[in-house]
């Protein structure tokens, strides 16, 4: 469900709290719904729900994958599973005020 005004917070602030930093050889969790959405995106966007092409998906999954094996970098993805019904309620609210 995350953090209300967490991406926001962070995003307003990115300047003044965001350094580079080398990943080689180190591990990065990730989170696994995020970058799902993303690998969609790279890989036609919406129309990838309607009509996956799983072959375009997977070749861009395995290209990434290989860019971190490259650079010795150890990803754990996290996935958050389905939204609980007993939170329904909160992601409304949250929407309907924004």
């Amino acid at each position: 469900m995350g953090v209300r005004g967490l991406y926001s917070t962070c995003y307003e602030s990115l300047t003044s709290i965001s350094d580079r930093v080398a990943l080689h050889g180190n591990t990065v969790v990730v989170d696994g719904s995020g970058w799902v959405f993303f690998l969609v995106g790279e890989c036609g966007g919406s129309s990838m729900f309607y009509a996956p092409d799983y072959s375009r998906l997977i070749a861009a999954t395995e290209r990434y994958i290989q860019k971190f094996k490259i650079a010795a970098v150890e990803c754990i993805f996290v996935f958050d599973g389905p939204r609980e019904a007993r939170k329904m309620s909160t992601k409304l609210e949250r929407q309907a005020s924004q």
